[in-house]
């Protein structure tokens, strides 16, 4: 399941980890929003909220307005790709 949210946003698993490390050194509130979620929430609703396109921080679909991008690790990356059409 992580693979292919992985790949739906050209990310890879260091980038996933260090936009989580970013969140918890910074304070983020949504950090501790997912702190939570990661501790109490059970494993095939943490999938459905990815198959759902839907932040684990704060529940907003990924390419919503308002929802924050953490800064990219490499910056030769290219862009994440547009999300499916539903």
């Amino acid at each position: 399941h992580m693979a292919q949210f992985l790949a739906m946003y050209g990310c890879t698993e260091d980038d996933f980890v260090a936009g989580l490390e970013w969140m918890k050194a910074a304070q983020e509130p949504n950090w501790f929003a997912y702190e939570l979620c990661l501790k109490q929430i059970d494993f095939e609703y943490f999938v459905q909220m990815l198959r759902a396109d839907l932040c684990l921080c704060c529940g907003k679909p990924f390419r919503a307005p308002g929802h924050v991008d953490p800064p990219r690790v490499t910056e030769d990356l290219p862009p994440p790709p547009p999300p499916p059409p539903e």
